[in-house]
């Protein structure tokens, strides 16, 4: 069996800023960007084969580091380059 990630769902602030910042840091490119079933704005951003749909937290919802501390999440996504030194640049230059 092979399993293979086709995507990971992130709550951001503002969805549209992340997914700009990842398309000028890695090349990436919009897929898709609307409106979620409660009404928050959502973009996904990546790769054909593979992307990151970023979703903005519902009106109301506690504050990311309290979140953090409480519920968990996620800490970290790994990212695979064939290029590390051009990618550290990109990823400064995206700031």
């Amino acid at each position: 069996m092979t399993a293979i990630l086709e995507h990971a769902n992130l709550t951001v602030t503002d969805p549209e800023a992340t997914a700009a910042w990842m398309q000028k840091a890695f090349g990436w490119r919009v897929r898709w960007v609307g409106t979620t079933q409660s009404g928050t704005r959502a973009v996904h951003v990546g790769t054909d084969s593979a992307y990151l749909a970023l979703f903005s937290p519902e009106p109301g919802s506690k504050a990311a580091i309290e979140r953090y501390k409480t519920i968990g999440g996620m800490n970290h996504l790994g990212i695979v380059v064939d290029d590390l030194d051009a990618t550290e640049a990109a990823v400064r230059d995206a700031g």
